[in-house]
This record gives structure tokens, C-alpha cells and sequence, in this order.
């Protein structure tokens, strides 16, 4: 059981980590 709460604690940061990246390449393409 924690490991499932642990592996979907790391998928959940690295969709965050890759939304800031895609946000922040869009932010500098548009600006």
C-alpha cells in the first residue's frame, strides 16, 4: 500500500515538474 501512495507521489511531481517546464518554454515562445 505505500508503495503505490509513493510511486503515485512521484508520477503526481513529475507531471508537475513537466507542466512547469512545457509552461515556462510556452511562456518565453509567446513573450
Amino acid at each position: 500500500m505505500a508503495v503505490i501512495v509513493m510511486s503515485l507521489g512521484y508520477l503526481w511531481a513529475g507531471m508537475a515538474i513537466m507542466d512547469g517546464c512545457i509552461y515556462r518554454i510556452n511562456d518565453k515562445k509567446y513573450s
